[in-house]
């Protein structure tokens, strides 16, 4: 595991508890084992030990064990290291998906914190064995109510989510990073993608939202079409079997620059005033030279940025307060998948 981003951003929870999602429904099952544990779905095998840790309690929520929480902790005297490891289905692998897992997963943290004790950076981070190369997105978070270090991390693992939450009370976040590295090894969340990948023919669905007119129809489409060949053309086969690739910020900054070429090279009798807007704010936007900070601001910047990428967010700030933006990119106008086999 690396962070392959430039871009750290410290960040302060201000989420919403009432929107708090839960992972995890129905009874806890608690499975009882003295040896190494095999979940049956994943052919993953948990050991009763990893380094020093003792795995403490397994937990399921079905009668297949479909998802898996697992616990491993290590006491030394009143303090404790925890590492929880959850594994659960992901479906097909939409736009979006890596990323939403992920705020949902922080959302879930927030809500069981105090959150006004919370603060935390947020990087990507990756997975790579044999080639297969597994993206994440991790978060170091600073509990000073509790003294407390945590460590988040998602990954999207083909047709199966990899979630792993590690607390410690003595631990720095370097540390607790090199410790995830330890269990990742011992997961080896490659099989998982090898016995359970995506089909990497994109599908494309055009959505309601888009059903204005028939220009937004054919900016969509463009938009849909660009983001797809990014990935082709961009990312290798081995990455992209895992997820759809859209963390990275260049994918999006090209769709959206399709987006608004097509517009410029397609004209409409009829055109909608909400679509007329939608144009106008885009184009004032890369004018202006801050598209891709804007696309960063809508996706809580959690994105996969280029090193050399030159970044004003202050500039765009200050630009916001004298230039109003009603574009929402999370009410996205079509989604692309990756079907799962």
């Amino acid at each position: 595991m690396k962070k392959t981003a430039f871009f750290i951003l410290t960040i302060v929870f201000t989420l919403v508890l009432n929107d708090c999602y839960a992972q995890t429904s129905g009874k806890v099952k608690r499975i009882k084992t003295g040896g190494d544990y095999t979940h049956k779905s994943t052919d993953v095998v948990f050991p009763k030990t990893v380094s020093k840790y003792l795995r403490t309690d397994i937990m399921t929520y079905d009668k297949k064990a479909t998802t898996l929480d697992v616990v491993y902790q290590s006491h030394t005297g009143f303090n404790k290291t925890s590492v929880s490891i959850k594994i659960y289905p992901a479906g097909d692998g939409y736009d979006g998906r890596l990323r939403n897992e992920y705020l949902k997963s922080m959302q879930e943290i927030a809500s069981t914190n105090n959150s006004e004790k919370i603060s935390a950076s947020q990087y990507d981070v990756f997975y790579t064995k044999d080639e297969y190369f597994i993206n994440g997105y991790t978060a170091e978070i600073k509990n000073n109510d509790k003294h407390q270090q945590l460590h988040l991390s998602v990954y999207e693992c083909g047709q199966w989510f990899l979630r792993l939450q590690l607390e410690s009370d003595i631990l720095k976040a370097e540390e607790l990073s090199d410790l995830e590295q330890i269990f990742l090894d011992t997961i080896n969340p490659v099989k998982i993608v090898i016995n359970h990948n995506l089909n990497i023919n994109a599908v494309i669905n055009i959505l309601d939202a888009a059903r204005i007119d028939s220009l937004l129809v054919g900016c969509a489409i463009s938009y849909a079409n660009a983001k797809a060949d990014w990935a082709a053309n961009k990312v290798d086969s081995l990455e992209r079997i895992c997820g759809f690739p859209d963390l990275y910020l260049d994918m999006h900054t090209d769709a959206l620059n399709a987006f608004v070429k097509f517009s410029d090279n397609n004209k409409f009798s009829e055109v909608n005033i909400y679509t007329q807007n939608y144009i106008a704010e885009l184009k004032s936007l890369i004018n202006a030279g801050f598209l891709s900070e804007f696309i960063l601001d809508q996706y809580q910047y959690v994105m996969i940025i280029p090193e050399d990428k030159d970044l004003d967010i202050n500039g765009y700030t200050k630009w916001r307060l004298t230039n109003p933006i009603t574009i929402n990119l999370t009410n996205p106008l079509v989604n692309i998948v990756y079907p799962a086999h």
